[in-house]
């Protein structure tokens, strides 16, 4: 595992001259809490639907299977428009995994499932070889993947990504880590009051800063656009579309161990994390990086967890996409 602390210059280099801009807010978003449908819905064996969103050109050669965090859904992908328009060669894919958005759930959700479900859904979208993107809580889901996939992944990007929790750790755990606690011990509970944020959120789009607190004071100004509020809003609710069990039970899986032959990821591996993250810790990302063979971590200094895909979605891609 190797570490780069990213300057200006350490940036410009990963990036290839180019960052990502733009507020992050999606192109469908010019209208308070309007939801594009899915581009299309993949159906598995049991009959149960994946739903999927694309961006890009839908004949790139470089393709990038995007894995969302939580409470966020397919939607979140957005965050990378602004850098994707500059890359006219990658197709980008983001699934809603079961029962999250608008995907059905499954009755016993692991990684090692979703990595079964990604596997049939490449096999249907006829994908051959493919890098991945996972954000936050969708770090463990892509990492699966990558292990599940092996012969077809090129690369993993792992932007804000959260780390598996054991016992002793003596570490500040972060809000994130408190929150998967919190929502395992009283799923049920959890369930409810996600429920009635994402209805507080629908007719108040801004209670999602309050919300989605802790963040940088460069992240809750951020809010003060109104197409980053309409886009984050989107994204939160949507994530809750049939209710919030498929969000709860992905955060339950968070907070367990999770069982995954990390060594066994041989694709190169780009650990992008913020230094001011207060909700996954710095923390995280140095100890999964060390945990991968391949990895290289590298620590952006004034980004939170809010802002590091927006201005590391460049990197994201370009790392994903090989």
């Amino acid at each position: 595992m190797e570490d780069v602390l990213l300057t200006r210059r350490g940036l410009l280099a990963v990036a290839a001259g180019a960052l990502a801009a733009g507020t992050g807010g999606s192109a469908n978003a010019g209208n308070c809490l309007r939801i594009p449908p899915p581009t299309g819905m993949v159906r598995l064996r049991d009959g149960r639907r994946v739903a999927y969103a694309e961006y890009g050109n839908p004949t790139g050669s470089r393709v990038v299977i995007y894995h969302h965090g939580q409470p966020c859904c397919r939607l979140e992908a957005g965050v990378l428009l602004p850098a994707l328009a500059r890359r006219p060669d990658v197709r980008l894919i983001a699934f809603d995994r079961p029962g999250v958005g608008a995907s059905d759930p499954v009755r016993h959700p692991s990684f090692e499932s979703w990595a079964c479900d990604l596997t049939a859904c490449a096999d249907a979208l006829r994908l051959g070889r493919f890098g991945l993107t996972g954000i936050s809580a969708g770090t463990p889901f892509a990492l699966a993947a990558a292990i599940r996939l092996r012969d077809r992944v090129t690369a993993v990007s792992l932007g804000c990504p959260a780390a598996e929790i054991t016992r002793g750790h003596r570490h500040d755990l972060g809000e994130g880590v408190r929150g998967w606690r919190a929502v395992s011990a009283t799923p049920l509970l959890a369930a409810a009051g996600l429920n009635a944020q994402k209805r507080q959120v629908e007719r108040c789009p801004r209670s999602l800063v309050r919300i989605i607190q802790p963040l940088t004071p460069d992240e809750e100004r951020g809010f003060d656009d109104p197409d980053t509020l309409r886009f984050a809003a989107g994204v939160f609710t949507e994530s809750m579309r049939n209710g919030a069990m498929g969000v709860v039970s992905e955060l339950q899986l968070l907070a367990r161990p999770w069982g995954l032959p990390l060594a066994d990821v041989r694709v190169p591996v780009s650990v992008f994390h913020g230094a001011l993250d207060r909700r996954a810790r710095p923390w995280m990302a140095e100890e999964l990086a060390a945990r991968l063979p391949t990895a290289t971590r590298y620590l952006t200094p004034t980004d939170g967890h809010l802002s590091l895909p927006k201005n590391m979605a460049g990197p994201l891609l370009d790392a994903a996409a090989g």
